[in-house]
């Protein structure tokens, strides 16, 4: 009895926590998240590298089918309280992971050993992908990304409703002005030990659309709030939902064709 109980208890810890959600539970899409810190001294160099080696390696995995996709974001400004590259990896399914899994054993985050002397990996987490959206016409090496994340309050399911009843709705309003190209919400299912719960990853088309981002935002914000009363509630009590936890501006590394 005792066996079967430790047998039990084992497999449960081995359940990555995104498991535990419905998206997860139906072997939904899903996302990797990945933070980088470089040394300070390296930061230079590390770009280098990611612009050059590390994005050929990512294209080499998605025409590999290890994964599905793969989008680098690189801080635009040094900061002690930010990560210097944000990897988002996107698989079909969870199960889809398993061949990146093996690629960590080997090669962590993806990095090179010349790649390790120069940066580490901060984080790794699975992330639940709750909205996405990107314009017909974007050109995401001119782009402004702004990577925001959150610590959250409330249920997966509570949060996932939140998503849609007030940050998709502004989304939308944003990118039919024009000035937002993209924007992606993923959610962390994990409860302890993590440095995000969600991430928003917003594009604009460039830095004079990005100088508009105040403007459009609180213009939909107005029009919402006037005519849509689940926005309205939801503006009313975001607070007590999520709190911001960080916010810092990014530049896109294209993968090589």
């Amino acid at each position: 009895m005792k066996l079967r109980l430790l047998a039990v208890l084992l497999l449960v810890l081995s359940i990555p926590a995104a498991l535990w959600s419905a998206e997860a539970a139906v072997n939904g899409p899903v996302s990797i998240v990945l933070t980088y810190k470089a040394r300070p001294e390296s930061r230079v160099e590390f770009r280098t590298w990611v612009e050059t080696t590390g994005a050929a390696r990512f294209a080499a995995w998605k025409k590999e089918g290890v994964i599905a996709d793969a989008q680098l974001l690189f801080s635009t400004f040094a900061s002690l309280a930010n990560p210097d590259l944000v990897v988002v990896l996107d698989f079909a399914s969870f199960t889809d992971t398993v061949r990146w899994r093996e690629v960590e054993r080997r090669s962590p985050g993806g990095l090179t050993p010349e790649a390790l002397r120069l940066a580490s990996v901060e984080s790794g987490n699975y992330g639940e992908p709750l909205a996405r959206a990107v314009a017909s016409k974007r050109d995401p090496a001119k782009a402004a990304y702004l990577v925001v994340t959150y610590a959250t309050h409330v249920s997966a399911a509570e949060y996932a409703k939140y998503v849609h009843g007030y940050t998709v709705p502004q989304m939308k309003e944003w990118m039919a002005v024009g000035p937002l190209t993209g924007y992606t919400m993923l959610y962390n299912n994990t409860s302890f030990n993590t440095p995000w719960d969600s991430m928003l990853i917003m594009e604009s088309a460039d830095l004079a659309a990005f100088a508009r981002r105040d403007e459009i935002k609180w213009a939909a914000r107005a029009k919402l709030n006037a005519t849509d009363k689940v926005f309205k509630s939801y503006t009313d009590s975001k607070a007590s939902i999520r709190d911001d936890r960080a916010m810092f501006h990014a530049d896109a590394i294209p993968l090589p064709k």
